[in-house]
């Protein structure tokens, strides 16, 4: 095996040395369903060299990252390439604006001030570019006229056509163009990046190279055949692409069907820190005040308050608060399998870039049956045709679209089968099956199982049960195993004479139907909970209630005698609730017989009767008034007892 040396990120300028070896092959590619593919190479090197790979743009960042180089003999010195946007920097040397390369007039126009020889129409002229006006000669024609001034002094106008042909005399500006030029035309071809990895070392050998980089996910695509004996015949398939922009000959094939962590950074980005600016102190100096004399001494002493007034004006503003220096990149998102299979592929393959493959992954006979599922709650009466696998191929199985067929009957149905790990089972379902129907009953039972009383608390325990029965109709014509999911719920106990194992959100009961028969499936759920309810809080029907669940005898007497004071609490409260409102009403009626009797004439027959329907108000009222206190009396020795039938349960 060989050495680990060195996983090279590091940029630099490389020393020099010969090239082993361009592009090494690729040997070795494992596809991951994470959407990744760990490349392989091996270049042939003799003592210290280079190696150098071709990368394409869009895999440079992933290559920086997970780079890994395996030297049997050797170790690797460091890593370079060309940064990003090299075309940028040349273009930031230019005086000029880089959209000015497009045309000689706009060229010369931007290279105002430089001295240029150019020819045109046959006439030649030397300085320097006074500037280029562009006139009008018709509808769709323009005329470029250039201005020189040559050595002498003289001004010379330039018909500027298309055999124009200038020469930049100035050396610096000469190259500042000529790198701009060549940097844009390297841009517009900018599809990879040359990565070269210098080794030191001694004799020959090979280097392997090893990489990371994004891939189009591989899929799984099952076949199961299903026979009526719990046996069944399943092969599996991977369809891959070669998303890698270069051509796979005979090359080593392995498939991952981990979920890894997934992560990604754009390392081959240019980054700028940001930096607060200092703005430019250029304050003055306070302009003295004016000397009026004698007369203006007392307002002199104000003088000094104004004077630091306007050196606060001068002053210089308060630097901004610093921006962040970087912004963190966005990081894809990540998710983690705790399982995972690969398989590694037999013989060689060819793939050209872009051409999908498809090649046989598991071909075995399973243990497999065929069920009907029903999902408590779901819409449908009639469960789902399913086929139960189990996974003896020693190999987790990945996520994957299923086809079921039968050995008698043929296609079935497609299924949707999740990763399945070594020993363990799943149900796949692939159609209705109509010839089943199964009923669901449901009954929910709340019962007070035991009271007692605790510090001024009445502490109840109730039982909640919820049972439900599954009534199910065979079908006619064959036997049917039912599988039935009936929900979990957090905090219950679950029982059920049927119970066949249990999912993270289900229950699975099972039941074996004989042709034109059925069954019954019954499940229970049980929860124990306690609830508390003060003494001084607690009404007469919710201690009627929990006194005949009451842990023993004492208990349940004080709580039936605490229920009794409390009801007649109850009574005596609505006796003067009931007679105030009834003395209002009447004393509203009596305001309104006073209202109109100072209306009506003296000694009058309607004021003889407004004076008798007065006596009467008044006769009523003061009788109203005496019942309210004979109540407010029942009131007060009930509160009375309830206080002695709440002082009772602590006096033990």
């Amino acid at each position: 095996m060989f050495k680990v040396l060195a996983a090279a990120t590091a940029l630099g300028t490389m020393m020099s040395a010969a090239v082993a070896q361009e592009n090494g092959p690729i040997t070795q590619v494992t596809l991951s369903s994470g959407g990744l593919a760990e490349i392989v190479r091996t270049a042939r090197v003799t003592g210290s060299g280079l190696v150098e790979v071709d990368i394409p743009t869009a895999q440079i960042d992933d290559v920086l990252k997970s780079l890994l180089v395996r030297d049997p003999s050797g170790k690797v010195g460091k890593v370079s390439l060309d940064g990003p946007a090299q075309d940028d920097l040349a273009r930031r040397a230019l005086p000029f604006p880089a959209g000015e390369l497009t045309s000689v007039p706009s060229l010369l126009s931007a290279l105002q001030g430089s001295r240029m020889t150019i020819s045109s129409g046959g006439k030649t002229l030397t300085g320097l570019v006074m500037g280029v006006e562009t006139r009008s000669m018709g509808e769709n024609e323009t005329l470029a006229l250039l201005t020189v001034v040559s050595d002498d002094g003289a001004i010379d106008t330039l018909k500027l056509g298309p055999d124009a042909r200038l020469t930049i005399e100035d050396p610096s500006v000469r190259r500042k163009v000529d790198a701009s030029i060549k940097a844009a035309g390297a841009r517009a071809s900018d599809g990879s990046r040359l990565v070269r990895i210098a080794v030191e070392g001694s004799g020959e050998r090979d280097v392997t190279l090893s990489y990371v980089v994004e891939a189009s996910v591989w899929k799984a695509a099952y076949r199961i055949v299903a026979d009526q004996d719990g046996k069944a015949r399943m092969q599996a398939w991977a369809i891959l692409e070669n998303a890698s922009g270069e051509d796979w000959n005979g090359i080593h094939l392995s498939l991952s069907s981990g979920k890894p962590v997934t992560l990604k950074q754009a390392l081959h980005r240019r980054y700028w820190a940001d930096r607060t600016e200092v703005p430019v102190s250029v304050g003055s100096a306070p302009l003295p005040a004016t000397d009026t004399g004698v007369l203006a001494m007392e307002s002199a002493d104000h003088e000094p308050s104004r004077m630091r007034a306007s050196a606060m004006l001068a002053a210089p503003a308060p630097a901004a608060e610093p921006a962040p220096l970087l912004s963190q990149a966005v990081s894809a998102e990540a998710s983690e399998g705790d399982l995972s299979a690969r398989y590694f592929l037999p013989g060689t393959y060819d793939l050209q870039s872009g051409q999908s493959l498809s090649v046989p992954l598991v071909d075995a006979d399973l243990q497999a049956s065929l069920v009907s599922v029903y999902r408590s709650g779901q819409a449908s009466s009639h469960p789902i045709a399913s086929v139960s696998l189990t996974n003896a191929t020693g190999a987790s199985l990945p996520p994957g679209i299923v086809t079921v067929y039968d050995e008698r009957s043929g296609y079935l149905g497609d299924a949707q089968l999740g990763g399945v790990p070594p020993l363990e089972s799943r149900l796949a379902g692939f159609a209705a099956d109509s010839k089943v129907q199964v009923v669901e009953e449901a009954e929910d039972e709340t019962s007070i199982i035991d009271v007692k009383a605790v510090d001024g608390l009445l502490k109840a325990t109730f039982r909640n049960r919820q049972s439900v029965t599954y009534r199910i109709a065979g079908a006619a014509d064959a036997p049917r195993t039912v599988v039935i999911e009936h929900p979990r719920m957090a905090g219950w106990t679950f029982a059920s004479d049927a119970a066949d194992g249990e999912t993270a959100t289900h229950h699975r009961l099972k039941a074996s139907i004989s042709p034109s028969s059925s069954a019954t499936v019954k499940a229970m759920q049980e929860m124990i909970r306690e609830e508390a309810y003060a003494l001084v809080d607690a009404d007469a029907q919710q201690l009627v209630s929990l006194a005949g669940s009451a842990r023993d005898p004492e208990t349940r007497r004080k709580i039936e005698e605490l229920a009794d004071a409390r009801r007649r609490q109850s009574e005596a409260q609505r006796a003067i609730d009931d007679a105030t409102r009834d003395i209002d009403e009447r004393s509203q009626a009596q305001a309104r017989i006073r209202d109109n009797l100072g209306a009506v004439p003296d000694n009058s027959d309607l004021q003889k009767s407004y004076l008798q329907r007065l006596s009467k108000a008044e006769d009523a009222i003061s009788a109203l008034e005496a019942k309210r206190g004979e109540a407010c009396e029942a009131e007060a020795e009930a509160s009375k007892l309830v206080g002695e039938a709440i002082r009772s349960f602590t006096s033990d």
